[in-house]
């Protein structure tokens, strides 16, 4: 990538991140490990499955994220993930 692109958008995950560090600080434990797995593509049942919990609360928790962080779109799950430096794959 061009250096020129790329510190533009380093700039932009470095104030997305200030920005929003306190909301996502205020994620529980279990909401950081559900948010991860979404972000890995997991559905709810196979959340459920791995965390040992049920369906209702993996739903609960994405709830939950959801509210606390502003998540209105997929996309806005992308940005904490890259902001937050949360492995996608």
């Amino acid at each position: 990538m061009n250096d020129s692109i790329e510190a533009p958008i380093k700039e932009e995950e470095i104030v997305f991140r200030k920005e929003n560090e306190e909301r996502y600080k205020s994620l529980t434990c279990k909401e950081k490990e559900v948010f991860e797995l979404v972000i890995k593509g997991n559905s709810t049942k196979q959340i459920s499955e791995m965390l040992f919990i049920a369906s209702n609360t993996v739903s609960t928790h994405r709830k939950r994220i959801k509210e606390k962080l502003e998540l209105f779109s997929s996309s806005d799950w992308f940005k904490y993930a890259i902001a937050f430096e949360i492995p996608v794959f």
